[in-house]
């Protein structure tokens, strides 16, 4: 079924657990061996499927195990016999995580318009799973598509619909503060990058904070210009101002308005000045380079 608009494409991913040095090499192209085109759902082709030793795929409706599944018996843990070939989760969602190169992924789907419109798809159709890890980083890959104001419309929308203050106020369980942790970030306005010290620049819920790290003894005070209380709602309405227009450490503009990076921020401590607008239209693309990835030249090296 395709739905009016809704661009085909081609995805190949693979969900990888491992470190920054491993993912420079061979192993941190793996993902691209994980792609099967026979896997058409909604318009779009290609999702993440499990591959015998021989090369060939098994196929698994990209469905199964998501939140849209009506299959109620399914088995979508860890099986001795791996029938789904996901771990607690669809592939819909795993096609996704490509964290330390998103930037291939965009290309891989087709560039960044149908990334934009297999995204949106994800979320409209019901598909995202807040409660899930390999969902954590999704909600902000429009700025990998430069397109960081849907970032921030999309973060409002799934703090919103996901927590509360209420003993029940998480998506599951905390896993080890894995959901109390990514909250934190959302509200904070940032997103941390695994496995590398870059940071994804969103939208404060609060006017200002002091994150002290006693480790590193520094201390780094965090301040929205302009900042629009009426801006934290589940739905940004018009003429709030939430969206990013200048970010500025210890008085000198970043280099992009997507990202900047921990050893430039919070590892000397400082001020941070993230000045916001209403013109959602004037500032929808990051003024300067998208977020890294390895196969844009890589990450910043430890200093």
């Amino acid at each position: 079924m395709s739905e009016p608009g809704f661009d085909r494409q081609n995805v190949i991913v693979r969900a990888w657990s491992c470190t920054l040095r491993e993912l420079r090499g061979p192993r941190g192209d793996g993902w691209l061996a994980l792609g099967g085109d026979q896997a058409q759902l909604q318009g779009a082709i290609g999702f993440a499927q499990k591959r015998h030793m021989n090369g060939s795929f098994a196929y698994t409706d990209p469905i199964d195990c998501s939140e849209q599944d009506t299959n109620t018996s399914r088995a979508c843990s860890l099986q001795a016999n791996n029938e789904n070939g996901f771990y607690e989760s669809s592939s819909w969602e795993y096609s996704w995580y490509a964290p330390h190169d998103t930037a291939h992924l965009v290309e891989a789907m087709g560039g960044n318009a149908t990334f934009v419109k297999r995204l949106e798809h994800f979320f409209n159709a019901g598909y995202y799973l807040a409660g899930n890890e390999p969902s954590f980083q999704t909600p902000v890959g429009y700025h990998y598509a430069n397109k960081p104001t849907m970032s921030v419309d999309r973060v409002r929308d799934v703090v919103f619909t996901n927590f509360d203050i209420t003993p029940d106020g998480i998506p599951g369980n905390d896993d080890q503060a894995a959901m109390a942790s990514v909250l934190t970030w959302h509200l904070l306005g940032f997103y941390p990058v695994p496995s590398t010290s870059q940071i994804l620049i969103l939208s404060p819920f609060i006017p200002s904070y002091t994150i002290h790290n006693s480790y590193l003894n520094t201390s780094t005070t965090v301040t929205v210009e302009g900042y629009d209380a009426n801006s934290v709602q589940q739905v940004i309405p018009a003429g709030a101002a939430a969206y990013v227009q200048k970010v500025t450490v210890n008085g000198v503009p970043t280099a992009s308005r997507c990202h900047f990076d921990f050893y430039d921020t919070f590892r000397i401590g400082g001020n941070i000045t993230i000045s916001v607008t209403s013109n959602k239209t004037l500032v929808n693309d990051c003024a300067g380079p998208v977020p890294e990835s390895i196969s844009t030249g890589g990450f910043a090296v430890p200093r």
